[in-house]
């Protein structure tokens, strides 16, 4: 989502009033002339570009936009050197205050976000990934194209045991911030989606689910950790989880994973027990820490 950031002006009569980040008047642009200024992401330039020069044509008012980034649009706006900005990620709250609150945010397009990779040994052999996956090889984590997790999703994929070496923006790119927000949050998106086919594909209402659902308690522990092997590659994990599941007997679920972004291992478990399912979590930690760093 890429956001328009306005100040907070008015204008009356024939003419309009555009107000930069400081909360002072812009330019008074009278109806059929004037210029009006702007500078941020570079996203939605294109399509900026066509918009700006058919309101040209209908109005007579230029719009001088550039593309600098997100976060350059952000800090014009703020300084006041331009009628508006461009951002694909929301000004934070500190940034708000900065302008005394004078701003507004308009969405004004939507758009894909993807990674892209060179491995020419693959040829035309795609390639699979998670949001914990990608997380972990930005975050330096997963280092080598034929680590395990990779290869876990992607069987039967000869990967090449070389190193895989991150480029990314270094400037202050929205793109940065929207691709990194995916990665604290993929999950719950594909969550989100899966409902919304269910919704889709029973013409039922979300109130109407929910009406189906039976509550269990829910017990999560996070589980610091210095290194993240492979679960299923901790034997004593592994047992204790089928011995878990097997005592819930389909009446509640066990997840265990690492975190993504941060140096944990998570261990959820839902059953209508919270006192049972609580000491099966403990006992789980437990485990992971004397398994994975001998604690």
């Amino acid at each position: 989502m890429i956001a328009l950031l306005a100040g907070c002006g008015g204008g009356g009569g024939d003419k309009t009033m555009v107000s930069g980040a400081t909360g002072k008047p812009g330019e008074q642009v009278p109806a059929g002339g004037g210029a009006l200024t702007g500078a941020g992401a570079t996203f939605p330039n294109p399509i900026y570009t066509k918009w700006f020069d058919a309101y040209n044509k209908q109005t007579g008012v230029r719009i001088n936009y550039q593309s600098i980034g997100s976060g350059g649009g952000i800090r014009q706006f703020t300084e006041g050197t331009v009628d508006f900005g461009a951002t694909d990620g929301p000004m934070k709250d500190d940034q708000i205050a900065a302008v005394q609150g004078n701003v507004q945010h308009i969405p004004t397009v939507l758009g894909a976000v993807v990674v892209t990779y060179n491995l020419p040994q693959l040829g035309k052999t795609p390639l699979r990934f998670d949001g914990t996956t990608l997380a972990d090889v930005f975050l330096g984590r997963i280092t080598k194209w034929n680590d395990t997790r990779i290869a876990g999703l992607n069987p039967g994929v000869r990967l090449p045991a070389a190193d895989i070496i991150v480029v990314h923006r270094s400037d202050g790119s929205g793109t940065s911030f929207i691709f990194t927000d995916y990665l604290f949050t993929g999950d719950g998106l594909v969550t989100a989606l899966a409902v919304l086919r269910v919704m889709r594909d029973t013409g039922r209402s979300l109130g109407d689910l929910a009406g189906d659902l039976t509550a269990y308690p829910q017990v999560l522990v996070n589980v610091p950790v210095a290194r993240k092997p492979p679960i299923d590659s901790l034997p004593g994990v592994a047992e204790q989880i089928r011995a878990f599941e097997s005592e819930l007997d389909g009446s509640g679920r066990i997840l265990v994973r690492y975190s993504g972004t941060e140096s944990l291992a998570r261990v959820m478990i839902e059953g209508a027990d919270h006192a049972r399912i609580r000491a099966m979590a403990d006992a789980l930690a437990s485990t992971i820490r004397r398994e994975v760093d001998g604690r």
